[in-house]
């Protein structure tokens, strides 16, 4: 059931093209929020770096007392502790977005027989990545796309030939 609806789905050159040009503008859209992100996250550790040696100069020069010391100290560092693992988590979003993007890509050239072919696993992924909700009404089936999937989906039942060339 699921790969006959699967096969409704339709791509031509043109869509193809389409989707390649809005998936290097979200890439260029995603690099740059990255981008300005890991700097910002940078910016933040080098100035707790400062603070931290500061604090030890302080601390050194007798002009603050040891349970004051820890406790900046402490509270400092583990924000250090929090940017690094919140530079890890955008370094693997940004990784994770462009496996995702051609994976995408991929699907979309033939994902009927992709999904006969693929493993339980790979067809559940296919799913959470094509379908936001499926309904069984009796014998009848709904489909709910995520965006943009249902534009395409419905570009498939406009006509078996393809789209309407007056539809956009």
């Amino acid at each position: 059931m699921f790969a006959d609806t699967l096969g409704k789905f339709y791509l031509d050159d043109t869509i193809k093209e389409w989707i390649i040009e809005a998936l290097n503008e979200s890439h260029n859209e995603e690099e740059r929020f990255v981008k300005s992100e890991l700097a910002k996250l940078q910016r933040e550790y080098a100035r707790n770096e400062n603070r931290l040696h500061q604090v030890y100069r302080d601390k050194l020069d007798g002009l603050i007392q040891e349970d004051f010391f820890k406790s900046i100290f402490n509270k400092i560092q583990q924000r250090q502790q929090e940017i690094r693992m919140d530079l890890d988590k955008l370094k693997q979003k940004n990784f994770n977005y462009m496996k995702e993007a051609l994976l995408i890509l991929e699907l979309l050239q033939d994902v009927k027989n992709q999904y006969i072919r693929a493993s339980k696993e790979q067809k559940s992924k296919i799913l959470k990545i094509l379908v936001s909700n499926v309904e069984l009404k009796g014998v009848n089936t709904s489909f709910y796309w995520n965006k943009p999937f249902d534009i395409l989906f419905e570009l498939g039942q406009t006509d078996k030939r393809g789209p309407s060339r007056y539809r956009t």
